[in-house]
């Protein structure tokens, strides 16, 4: 599996784009609810070690880079954007979690036992 790109699709924001790693595992899945509750610095922490690349518009700066992000700039930014980049991770992890819960295969009770 590829890493996880998400493209902010609101009219003026089609430039924003933010690619998050398809790695994680159970204990950074709790992590992130942790750093949620940490504020903008902890949860910055936790996107610098998971966003794989990016490009963000904000104000007069280009980011494509995350690790240029500080909570001043994340200050700058527009609203809509903050909610782009506040809510990444937490959508990175609810998309793993379903691919791991479509991957589930039922056998039929013939097969059980058989293999």
């Amino acid at each position: 599996m590829a890493n996880i790109k998400f493209d902010c699709s609101l009219d003026g924001f089609t430039d924003n784009w933010i690619e998050v790693s398809d790695r994680w595992t159970n204990a950074e899945a709790k992590a992130l609810d942790a750093a949620m509750d940490g504020g903008w610095t902890t949860y910055i922490a936790l996107l610098k070690k998971k966003v794989t690349r990016c490009r963000l518009v904000a104000g007069d700066m280009v980011i494509e880079d995350f690790n240029d992000v500080t909570e001043e700039v994340i200050d700058a930014m527009d609203l809509v954007l903050v909610g782009f980049v506040g809510g990444i991770l937490q959508q990175a992890v609810m998309r793993l979690k379903s691919l791991g819960n479509v991957s589930a295969r039922v056998s039929s009770p013939q097969a059980v036992g058989k293999n």
